[in-house]
């Protein structure tokens, strides 16, 4: 490849001589094609820097080149220096003693895995941070008040409206919080990444208890909850396809899902915040993020 042409350019051309077309790269990841030739194209500011790796080491590894020279290439490229890759260890926790078995003890991202098992588990984690990518800028283009009150209207009629508390939440800078932004979840602040199989089928409940006043985000093809809980207070979101919650501090709420507690999973590092998903085959995804 020709050194003088910038990095993301470089790929395409590799790409093409091994006479790969975007299209089966996207049927064999599950990655959006608008977001292959953005990477292409070097146009990176289409997604959130933690989920641009993701996919451009999947797409390195469909073209034949090595994802760690791609992702190199793209810190240098995107930040101007290389800095060492935050490690995604993932670790076997025994979360609840009388529910052993809902898990699979297989499903740590232990070096002992195949390569197969490794690709497939990537390929479920990009499917996961793509349909989150496009709900998320599909409710920005949205918010409006009028659409926040339809939104609203969908929770129980107890449950109807944000919370009234006048408990002021803050983060460790002091700013005061009343719902989740990007903001929160820097890619430099992201400690590891996790996953975990649940012997679980749909239709799904999930619950969310507050130990104390805080803020959560929780969004399905059906709503957009994003605001205070307070104290005692739980909710319930009922679905049978995809889920995205996130936590402002995981260490402030106890969380099920089916009567499975997966509050001991959340809190693997102290007082840090979550972004999680769980999609229809019962597998949870989750970021941990500090403060």
């Amino acid at each position: 490849m020709t050194k003088t042409l910038p990095f993301f350019e470089e790929l395409k051309a590799e790409r093409k001589s091994r006479n790969i077309e975007i299209s089966e790269i996207s049927e064999r990841t599950k990655i959006n094609p608008r977001f292959l030739q953005a990477i292409e194209e070097g146009d990176f500011s289409v997604l959130p820097s933690v989920y641009m790796r993701l996919f451009l080491r999947s797409y390195a590894i469909e073209i034949g080149t090595d994802p760690k020279k791609a992702l190199s290439d793209y810190e240098l490229y995107t930040t101007g220096t290389i800095t060492e890759t935050q490690k995604q260890d993932s670790v076997e926790i025994e979360i609840e003693p009388k529910s052993e078995s809902n898990f699979d003890d297989e499903s740590g991202l232990s070096p002992s895995l195949s390569q197969k098992k490794i690709l497939g588990i990537v390929a479920l984690i990009i499917a996961i941070f793509s349909l989150f990518y496009f709900l998320n800028h599909l409710t920005e283009e949205m918010n409006t008040p009028s659409t926040e009150v339809n939104q609203q209207i969908q929770f129980d009629s107890e449950e109807n409206t944000l919370s009234d508390s006048t408990e002021i939440i803050s983060n460790s800078d002091g700013q005061q919080i009343d719902h989740l932004t990007e903001s929160i979840f820097p890619n430099n602040n992201l400690i590891k990444q996790d996953s975990k199989r649940l012997h679980l089928s749909s239709p799904f409940s999930l619950q969310i208890t507050a130990n104390t006043p805080t803020v959560v985000h929780v969004k399905t093809n059906d709503l957009d909850f994003n605001g205070i809980m307070d104290t005692g207070k739980s909710r319930n979101f009922s679905f049978t396809d995809t889920l995205f919650f996130d936590l402002l501090r995981a260490e402030d709420v106890d969380v099920k899902i089916n009567s499975v507690n997966l509050t001991p999973f959340l809190r693997l590092e102290n007082d840090s915040a979550i972004r999680a998903s769980i999609v229809s085959d019962g597998s949870l995804s989750v970021s941990y993020f500090s403060h």
